[in-house]
């Protein structure tokens, strides 16, 4: 009897998983649209606001988008570079998440396209940023660095071989 209740909890889990994927993948994909239209259409200016960065970070209630603007300007670059320089089909940016293809961006041409999206929809973006920099990580001499960060202000400095005393 327990077995038959997992095997449907089971069901129920992946379906609901499923669900979610498409609902994510279509408002993933009219997301980057629509973001890539304000910001070609200047559309900040219409409604008021000065700059693109007080548009998207402005509160919602106050008539903004409620996003950071370096959020917004990777969806807009993403779909600008993709779809209208690269003639990549939209469907096919649901391949990979906007923040893979946005660290690829500068990679990608015509004649990569297609090796780079597989890449982007199988690797997990630590793995796609080392294959970005040609770095295989088995023969990698590791050149460590070390950081320390400040309890109170909370900054981090890179902490010099010749400095690495407390002070």
């Amino acid at each position: 009897m327990t077995q038959i209740s997992n095997v449907s909890k089971v069901k129920e889990a992946h379906k609901r998983r499923e669900m979610f994927i498409e609902f994510h993948q279509k408002s993933r994909l009219l997301e980057l649209k629509l973001v890539w239209k304000i910001w070609k259409l200047k559309d900040w200016i219409y409604l008021g606001f000065d700059t693109f960065k007080d548009y998207c970070e402005a509160p919602v209630n106050s008539g903004g988008l409620g996003i950071s603007r370096a959020w917004a300007t990777q969806l807009a670059e993403v779909y600008q570079k993709y779809v209208k320089e690269l003639g990549v089909a939209e469907q096919h940016l649901l391949l990979a998440s906007p923040r893979k293809l946005y660290q690829i961006r500068k990679l990608v041409n015509k004649d990569n396209v297609d090796d780079w999206l597989i890449k982007a929809s199988n690797l997990s973006l630590e793995d796609l940023q080392r294959e970005a920099k040609g770095i295989d990580i088995m023969e990698c001499q590791h050149d460590w660095e070390l950081f320390r960060r400040c309890k109170k202000c909370k900054i981090w400095e890179k902490v010099l071989k010749e400095n690495n005393n407390n002070s």
